[in-house]
């Protein structure tokens, strides 16, 4: 089974889907003083996580004419965490199976499991490019083509990113997963929005945003081009337009004719290809596809207002 982190010639770092272990480094504060400790846990199911999401999502009630936010007890965290937990391990330090048990099995430790599937699984983030300098500079801009080819809008890239421990380089290793994605049309902006939906417990006065992630996961397959910054058991693969145009094609009619038609080769990355997309799209962690869906169409909502 390959190691969850990846490294070509070069030394850059990639994810490797096919992992069967994730080690995530935590800060672990016992008796005034910080320690470091790594926790090993094996990649969840899908379905183990949908529900999860939902249960997580705070709920509102109205009370003497406010709105009150219910946050959700984060012990339901725990049973991902038994189900997943492989090993702890730390810098300079050995653990037997047995002195790890012991430990996790004081009440005082939950709080520990409840972190590291928090910070772990669900520690994920948009990250954003660097903007530069945002003041509006009208002479720098250049005059409009006309006639303005409206149909050449390209792939949208958005990226995650996260932490990781390195066992071979006993380092902390943060990650940037790059997610290539077809252009949305409206059919799939119409999909989320039916995936997400408010709901209202009369019994006891609450409301709370109820999300399919199982629908929104398919909706993320339907649309990912291809990762970089990610590999499938040890792979290199070389991403390129061309081959993003043919998954595109298959994955939706009514997109950009240029972009089926785009060519132009990209340079040679750790990445997963429009071509074997089978083989890793369903390693994508949910909490990822998530992330990504709710980014793209967070895009789509202010492009419109």
């Amino acid at each position: 089974m390959p190691s969850a982190i990846w490294r070509d010639s070069d030394g850059r770092a990639a994810f490797d889907l096919g992992c069967g272990e994730l080690a995530f480094p935590l800060i672990f504060d016992r008796a005034g003083a910080e320690y470091l400790v790594n926790v090993h846990l094996s990649p969840y199911a899908p379905r183990e996580v949908a529900g999860l999401l939902d249960e997580l999502t705070p709920k509102f009630r109205v009370s003497g004419g406010k709105v009150c936010a219910e946050a959700a007890s984060l012990d339901v965290l725990l049973p991902l965490f038994e189900a997943h937990f492989v090993r702890l391990s730390a810098p300079g330090a050995r653990y037997d199976e047995r002195s790890q048990r012991a430990f996790l099995a004081q009440p005082a430790q939950q709080r520990l499991k409840i972190q590291a599937v928090r910070q772990g699984f669900f520690g994920a983030m948009i990250e954003y490019p660097d903007s530069g300098s945002s003041e509006f500079a009208p002479d720098e801009l250049r005059g409009l083509p006309l006639p303005l080819d409206l149909g050449g809008e390209e792939e949208t890239r958005i990226t995650v990113a996260f932490s990781l421990w390195d066992e071979d380089a006993q380092k902390t290793e943060k990650l940037r997963v790059t997610h290539c994605l077809r252009p949305e049309v409206e059919r799939d902006y119409q999909r989320y929005t039916r995936a997400s939906r408010g709901e209202i417990n009369s019994r006891r006065d609450q409301w709370q945003t109820i999300t399919d992630h199982l629908e929104i996961a398919r909706l993320y397959d339907s649309m990912i081009l291809s990762l970089e910054g990610a590999v499938i058991n040890g792979e290199v693969a070389r991403s390129s337009r061309r081959a993003n145009s043919a998954a595109s094609a298959a994955c939706a009619d009514d997109e950009p004719q240029s972009l089926k038609n785009a060519n132009s080769a990209l340079p040679e990355i750790p990445g997963c290809r429009a071509d074997n997309r089978d083989d890793w799209v369903g390693k994508v962690p949910l909490y990822h596809k998530a992330l990504v869906m709710a980014e793209l169409f967070r895009e789509v909502r202010l492009k419109n207002d």
